[in-house]
């Protein structure tokens, strides 16, 4: 990849894939992204701060960002906006506090609930924003809307149950290909995240099993 000297004379999109491919750039592709809280408690107040936000940066990329609890809202989880510097909602409780509350849990439909607003959300600011920025849909690994429901407990109960928290994690697994597929349709790219990247939350054992 090699920078021209001329001043910025791509779109949005050529600048990103052009820099996927390793292809010669006029600068960078830079972008930033934010939570907003309180507004993104609906499908009008998350796309119009995204639109807002991005009118007024004009980044080469929009990373959507949902309210960081939306996967697990539909399970019956209550959340507070208790002000923070990550812009995160606070769930008020656990949805699961044991290993057999795992066989219980119900398959979600990605166009329903909370969970379909995050997409009538995203549609909503393609539609204003138009192709030339790339928009990604922020999607959560089926592990992390696991531990969101079940906090580090999720691996106690991974040795104490693997077969239930295996069954539940496959509905999460089939809702999560869902909401994609959803994501995709609309016309935006995906954004995968996990918050389970790390070491120390199983034994050097458990991560070679």
């Amino acid at each position: 990849m090699t920078l021209t000297a001329l001043p910025d004379q791509m779109t949005h999109r050529e600048r990103v894939m052009a820099a996927m491919r390793g292809a010669d750039l006029d600068r960078p592709p830079v972008s930033v992204w934010r939570h907003f809280p309180i507004v993104d408690m609906t499908a009008a107040g998350l796309a119009d701060a995204t639109v807002a936000y991005q009118k007024q940066f004009d980044w080469d990329l929009v990373k959507f960002m949902p309210t960081g609890v939306y996967s697990i809202v539909d399970y019956g989880v209550e959340t507070d906006w208790i002000p923070n510097n990550r812009g995160v909602r606070t769930p008020r409780a656990l949805r699961i506090t044991h290993p057999d509350q795992w066989r219980q849990l119900p398959r979600l439909k990605a166009r329903d609930g909370f969970l379909g607003q995050q997409n009538r959300a995203l549609q909503l600011t393609v539609q204003q924003l138009g192709t030339d920025v790339p928009i990604l849909q922020t999607v959560f690994s089926p592990l992390t809307t696991a531990r969101k429901l079940a906090g580090d407990a999720l691996f106690q109960h991974l040795r104490d149950d693997p077969f239930g928290l295996a069954d539940a994690l496959e509905s999460i697994v089939e809702t999560t290909a869902d909401f994609v597929q959803d994501s995709l349709d609309i016309g935006a790219g995906i954004f995968y995240a996990t918050q389970c990247a790390t070491g120390n939350l199983l034994s050097d054992l458990e991560l070679l099993a």
